[in-house]
């Protein structure tokens, strides 16, 4: 990890050469990353395999890609109580605490007698940007 202080004589310098080295990266790792979506489009679970297979060294088939119900529950019985116990707590909690960010929907009429609100709905696609390459994180001191 690198610490960089806008207050250092050399910060110009140092900044701009993480900068570079950030983007030498994203170059890099851009490339393959769209080979292997591009390939699975294509071709499928077969690409899927084959990329499980290189990257995460595991052989797996288009048969053996979805677990079934019987194979969860009887693995599931293979789990300790006490921590089978602590992991339902502990997604019992997390499921609720998600539950309670949901924003709920507003109506109500004002004054004039005009009906406003807003309505929450699930959409069609999003698209997600997570700042990680250029983007500054700052850090308390």
């Amino acid at each position: 990890m690198k610490w960089l202080q806008s207050s250092d004589d050399d910060f110009e310098t140092r900044l701009g050469s993480l900068l570079a080295d950030r983007s030498a990266v994203e170059t890099s790792v851009s490339t393959p990353v769209r080979d292997i979506i591009a390939a699975i489009r294509s071709q499928g679970d077969t690409a899927l395999c084959n990329y499980t297979s290189r990257f995460d060294r595991l052989d797996l088939t288009a048969d053996t890609l979805r677990i079934s119900e019987a194979e969860i529950a009887r693995e599931a019985d293979r789990v300790d109580a006490d921590l089978m116990e602590a992991l339902t707590l502990a997604a019992t909690r997390i499921e609720a605490f998600h539950r309670a960010q949901l924003p709920s929907n507003l109506s109500y009429t004002d004054d004039a007698g005009l009906t406003l609100g807003m309505r929450w709905t699930s959409l069609d696609a999003v698209g997600l940007y997570v700042p990680g390459g250029k983007a500054a994180i700052p850090r308390p001191y």
